[in-house]
Order: C-alpha cells, then sequence, then structure tokens
C-alpha cells in the first residue's frame, strides 16, 4: 500500500503524535517532524500507520501487561511486513521469547520491554546470556521504551562477550518518519557491534 496523503480525519490524531514523538526525540537533530514527509513513499510498507499506532500506545489505558502484549503485537507487525519473518512469542525450558526474526539468513531472538523505569543489570544481562546460550551464532535485540541505565551499560561492557544489540522507540519512531527501512536500521546496528563492539549505537548519531 503506498501512502498518497494525510486523511482529514487523522489530521488531529497524527498531530497528537507528533507532539510525542517531539517530546521523545527533543535531543535529536532530526526531530523536526514535516507532515509532507507521509505525503509519498515508494515502499510498500504504510509508515505512516505504523507511526500512527506506535504513538497510540503511547496512550494505552490498559494494565502494564496488556500493553506490553499490544506492543509485541506491533512489532510482530512491523516485522513481517519489513520481510523479517517474524515468530511471535514462545517458551522453551522455562524461558520465555518475546520473538525472533530472520535477517540476512541469520536468527535474531527479541526483547521488547514497554516500562516506565530504564531497563536495568538484571534483565540486560539475562537477555545477553539467554541469547548466547543458543548457540555460538544466535544474537539478540532488545527493544526497550525508556533506555537503559547507565550501570546496565557498563556491566554489560565489561568482561563480557556480549551477543546483543540495543534499540529505543525513539530510534524506531525516527526511522518511521523518515520512512527508513528496519532492515536498513537492524542492519547497521548489527554491523556496529560487529566491526566496534557497538552494542547500543543509535542509528541517527554519528
Amino acid at each position: 500500500m503506498k501512502i498518497n496523503s494525510i486523511k482529514p480525519k487523522d489530521k488531529e490524531k497524527f498531530d497528537k503524535c507528533v507532539n510525542i514523538a517531539k517530546q521523545l526525540i527533543l535531543n535529536n537533530a532530526s526531530s523536526n517532524i514535516d507532515l509532507q514527509q507521509f505525503t509519498s513513499s515508494e515502499s510498500t510498507i504504510d509508515f505512516y500507520n505504523f507511526y500512527l499506532e506506535l504513538c497510540e500506545l503511547y496512550n494505552y489505558e490498559d494494565s502494564v501487561q496488556k500493553r506490553g502484549f499490544a506492543f509485541e503485537t506491533w512489532l510482530n507487525s512491523y516485522f513481517f511486513e519489513s520481510d523479517l519473518n517474524p515468530r511471535k512469542s514462545f517458551k522453551i525450558l522455562g524461558e520465555q521469547i518475546d520473538g525472533s526474526f530472520e535477517l540476512n539468513n541469520n536468527i535474531y531472538l527479541i526483547e521488547a520491554k514497554w516500562t516506565h523505569s530504564p531497563i536495568g543489570k538484571p534483565d540486560l544481562v539475562n537477555f545477553n546470556e539467554k541469547a548466547r546460550s543458543k548457540s555460538t551464532f544466535t544474537r539478540g535485540v532488545f527493544i526497550s521504551y525508556s533506555g537503559f541505565t547507565q550501570s546496565a551499560l557498563e556491566t554489560l561492557a565489561h568482561g563480557r562477550s556480549i551477543s546483543i544489540i540495543l534499540m529505543s522507540i525513539q530510534e524506531i519512531l525516527l526511522s518511521l518518519h523518515q520512512k527508513i527501512h528496519l532492515k536498513d536500521v537492524l542492519t547497521s546496528k548489527i554491523r556496529a557491534l560487529a566491526e566496534e563492539g557497538a552494542f547500543c549505537k543509535d542509528y541517527f548519531q554519528h
């Protein structure tokens, strides 16, 4: 589906989403949201609707657990449309995996957290070990709404073999706004890990 224009009935909702995005990416040089950037696209991905749907989750009034499930559902849909062959959440040997996807013939586990507090050391270290325990070639992507604590980043970087990359909601919002394919964002971040050991490099910070 191609995006031709913002429908008048969606204008108010879109403006609200824009304000949310501006707050999230206020310190980013790319934070000037332009409505016209959604007026056309050569991609078959409906960046505009995915953007709106993600913004709507910020006003989700149900329980934290249901909001987390809604976020996982949104991610699965977005990964599917991005041709990443996603798998929904599953359990193995008592472990809960939020999902997985395939990129360049490699499998990546997904951990997704929509919490108001930044992710701390236990969650980050546990997910890294979860990915490393599967195989020598398994990798993971940790997606967080509120980012990660500095102590968690320092702990992960200290004396560990890192098998995961970290991704923020801000990066996803910006990539949707600028109509950058998720595959390109992930490939860049994975390459930064492989070449530089940079597991938390922001795609939009060069």
